[in-house]
């Protein structure tokens, strides 16, 4: 549980570095794929995990960006745990806001299971067109 929400914390960053990319390519769903061992017989299989992203403007035009992270860290809303908040500009006219990402876990697929050992299972999960 601790390595997803280290890999969730990973995608959102990345998201916040080209989150108009992502979104574009992706709407407001975000895919990424794992080799697990669902039911412990040593074999692993490719599970398909999706973690759907909506954002909401919190309070907007609050200030520069100062002013913003100071009032985003008192609301009690931005200190979830895959839940992120984030002070933008979207405007562009040097007033900065609060928008909200709420993050949800859908429930996993498994896309192939039983592969093999775990590595064999990475070998063979880029050949699966929904793990690219």
């Amino acid at each position: 549980m601790k390595k997803l929400f280290c890999l969730i914390t990973l995608i959102l960053a990345l998201m916040f570095v080209s989150f108009s990319t992502l979104t574009a390519r992706a709407g407001n769903e975000l895919t990424y794929c794992t080799c697990e061992d669902w039911d412990k017989d040593g074999r692993f299989g490719a599970v398909l995990h999706k973690l759907k992203i909506d954002k909401k403007v919190l309070k907007s035009n609050i200030g520069d960006y100062k002013q913003c992270a100071a009032h985003k860290s008192s609301l009690n809303r931005c200190n979830g745990k895959l839940d992120l908040c984030a002070c933008e500009d979207w405007d562009k006219d040097g007033r900065f806001g609060i928008v909200l990402y709420k993050v949800k876990k859908k429930s996993p697929r498994v896309l192939k299971s039983n592969i093999g050992d775990y590595y064999k299972c990475n070998a063979f999960k880029p050949s699966l067109s929904r793990c690219k």
